[in-house]
């Protein structure tokens, strides 16, 4: 068990995802820099409800998923009005414990860090899903992202897929709480054929 500073959000991010953040309210500003001078990851969490944004005089804890993802900065610019743009990678998962909020309103969360998915090969019938990821990762907003395409493993694969199709967050979450990967690969096929695609 430890203890890690936790970024929640309103978006899932899986191991081996990125996304893109602008950092402009003082606790994350403070947040950001200490893991870049201490090279040290955080935590990034899914807001099952609440805001992830403090509102004078409204709630300011908001509830928090049981598991949540490490997150390591991979790239960052100064951006106008003393904003931050960052972009992000997802890690390990770990499983949140408990959290607590500081003074300064940042969500600190006690952890049990899990196992690190070891590269698997790819699923046994799904090489169309190498294609959709070429597509996935060509579109401007993703290939701002600098994501590496995966072409044998096959967990960085599938959460690749499952980090930038467009699914709402709740089914992105079970995504990232099961950790099967066959399970995982069966909930994505079925997730492409209710968007129209065949895989």
């Amino acid at each position: 068990m430890t203890e890690l500073p936790l970024f929640p959000l309103g978006a899932v991010l899986l191991p081996h995802g990125r996304m893109a953040l602008r950092i402009f309210e003082p606790r994350y500003l403070s947040l950001v820099s200490d893991s870049l001078k201490r090279q040290q990851p955080f935590g990034v969490i899914w807001i099952r409800e609440g805001r992830d944004i403090v509102v004078p005089g409204g709630e300011t804890m908001p509830k928090l998923a049981p598991i949540g993802t490490l997150a390591t900065i991979v790239d960052w610019n100064e951006q106008p009005g003393g904003m931050l743009g960052i972009v992000i990678e997802g890690g390990s998962r770990f499983r949140l414990l408990g959290s607590r909020q500081r003074a300064d309103y940042l969500v600190l969360g006690e952890v049990e860090l899990l196992d690190e998915d070891a590269p698997q090969p790819l699923p046994v019938g799904v090489d169309d899903l190498i294609e959709l990821q070429r597509q996935l990762l060509e579109h401007p907003a993703i290939a701002r992202l600098g994501v590496v395409p995966e072409s044998d493993d096959g967990n960085r694969l599938i959460n690749l897929l499952c980090q930038f199709l467009p699914v709402p967050e709740p089914v992105r979450f079970e995504l990232l709480a099961q950790p099967d990967l066959e399970a995982r690969t069966q909930k994505l096929l079925t997730l492409l054929d209710q968007l129209g695609g065949d895989g």
